[in-house]
């Protein structure tokens, strides 16, 4: 017998084998149904307490602004298609957050933007 423990693909990739809102959409967060907000040329998630998403739920497709269509891997039994699917650190964190931070670091206004000579330092090192 066959027993998949974890799914973990990137974020499009999730996406696309779930059949699910990808990770720019209004209601793309993949463990809680909260609704985006366009922000700064994006979507962000505003740090509020929302309803969490559970495995039931998603075979129930109860979240019509979240689910594109059928999901793929819906008839695999004994494996929970939110808990058991992790988010994905390259681009939330690598490609999310530090990214911003370095371009927040280098192009930002005066108050928040490293000196050249900073910028050197850390290049060199």
């Amino acid at each position: 017998m066959l027993k998949i423990r974890i799914l973990t693909a990137d974020t499009p990739a999730n996406s696309f084998i779930l059949n699910v809102k990808g990770h720019s959409g209004y209601y793309s967060c993949t463990k809680c149904c909260i609704e985006g907000e366009y922000h700064n040329k994006g979507v962000c998630f505003p740090p509020i307490v929302a309803k969490l998403r559970n495995d039931n739920d998603f075979r129930n497709y109860s979240d019509e602004e979240y689910h594109l269509g059928e999901c793929p891997i819906i008839d695999i039994t004994n494996f929970d298609l939110v808990a058991q699917v992790p988010l994905d650190y390259m681009h939330l964190v690598c490609l999310g957050v530090v990214k911003k931070l370095f371009k927040l670091w280098t192009t930002d206004r005066l108050s928040v933007r490293l000196l050249v000579r900073k910028l050197c330092l850390i290049s060199d090192d």
